[in-house]
């Protein structure tokens, strides 16, 4: 496994596409140095929530989108900016453990279905639910992964049952149990690894299904043993492993901080390449275009650059055999397209899309001849929805 010096970081970002409709409350400016583990931002409308310094470095860029949301959070880092921060340790009770999960930076790690981003700091959620599977065949396999670390992964467990009246539930592949612990409130299932199966919003759909009235959390394995870590020793560790996919079909395995540059992983193939490949955060099906790497993904791809379409409108849909499997829940998935390429809220409502988030319909977006964007279709109508439901 290659080290993170050995990828020649340059750069991390917190990028504002994985938290939707985040504006911040910025702790540091442009050009100021942040050590790792200290607090960037918050969020404006719920400033419990910290976002955490992967690295140690500079401040390079602050980049807003439409209505001041953030778009980018860039630190060029240090020459040995990854590494590990003590910080104040979690406390054994439900309030103590929740506040110090905030103060630390993990509350981003979790996402709250239906419709997407950090919960709210003081929401009791019906179920958490632990991804513990590999979204693809090519990401890394969890068990190896916590080959290791199984005392941080059940200590992060355990805290998350603070967290929580209800279930714990540990989602994995299928093999010996990555839990060993006796609470009856956590449940293991196994799943199939990739195609789909490998996905939270999957897991969410056959288990316990989100709606307006029944929160939802989910949270990565590589997260939850970090928060074992932080428990049991109050250290902050920003560092994922994470699988590398180049246009050769060669995978490597390496170990990097949150948000890095993916130019770091691909620099010697883009130079045999220029103009001909994208770099994606995530698989080549569930992934998206980025120069960085996403705060909930765990491998890198380098796909051939897309031909650039001639077609100023999107074209018709057409229903074929592969897009009705794309998605593996109980989903009519070309009416869905439909409503959600014409923004019809109501119809996608009552077609499920409250069970989704941009991760599960990115498969469409590649198999779909219309050339839509159906990521960007659903962010549009679950903001619509959650703007009806406040």
């Amino acid at each position: 496994m290659a080290s993170v010096a050995q990828q020649k970081l340059r750069s991390v970002a917190y990028l504002g596409e994985d938290f939707p409709g985040l504006r911040i409350r910025a702790k540091v400016v442009q050009n100021d140095r942040v050590e790792i583990g200290q607090t960037l931002f918050r969020d404006r409308s719920r400033p419990q929530i910290a976002f955490a310094a992967p690295v140690s470095g500079r401040v390079s860029e602050i980049r807003f989108g439409p209505r001041r949301m953030l778009a980018a959070f860039v630190i060029t880092a240090d020459p040995d900016g990854a590494k590990t921060a003590s910080a104040q340790q979690a406390g054994a009770s439900s309030s103590d453990t929740r506040q110090a999960l905030l103060d630390a930076g993990f509350w981003p790690a979790f996402i709250a279905r239906p419709f997407g981003g950090p919960p709210d700091p003081g929401a009791d959620p019906k179920a958490i639910f632990v991804t513990a599977t590999a979204s693809s065949s090519t990401a890394p396999d969890p068990a190896s992964v916590l080959a290791g670390r199984e005392p941080e992964f059940a200590a992060g467990i355990e805290a998350l049952t603070r967290l929580t009246s209800g279930a714990v539930h540990v989602c994995q592949g299928r093999g010996p149990t990555l839990w060993s612990g006796t609470s009856d409130r956590v449940h293991v299932t196994q799943f199939r690894n990739g195609g789909g199966w490998g996905l939270p919003g999957t897991h969410v759909h056959k288990l316990y299904p989100a709606n307006t009235d029944r929160a939802i959390w989910t949270i990565g394995y590589q997260d939850v043993a970090a928060i074992g870590t932080f428990v049991a020793s109050g250290r902050y560790d920003p560092i994922r492993t994470v699988s590398i996919m180049t246009l050769g079909a060669k995978s490597r395995t390496v170990q990097v901080p949150i948000g890095a540059d993916l130019h770091s992983f691909f620099e010697d193939e883009t130079g045999r390449h220029p103009g001909a490949a994208c770099l994606i955060s995530g698989s080549a099906t569930h992934g998206r275009e980025a120069g960085y790497l996403g705060r909930y993904d765990d491998e890198a791809t380098m796909t051939k650059a897309p031909a650039r379409r001639a077609f100023k409108f999107p074209l018709p849909i057409m229903p074929t055999a592969a897009l009705d499997r794309a998605i593996p829940m109980n989903l009519l998935t070309v009416p869905l397209m439909r409503a959600l390429s014409i923004g019809d809220v109501q119809t996608c409502e009552k077609l499920g899309c409250l069970d989704l988030l941009e991760q599960d319909v990115a498969i469409l977006s590649a198999l779909c001849t219309s050339g839509e964007d159906y990521g960007a279709r659903l962010r549009e109508v679950l903001t619509q929805l959650k703007e009806q439901s406040a």
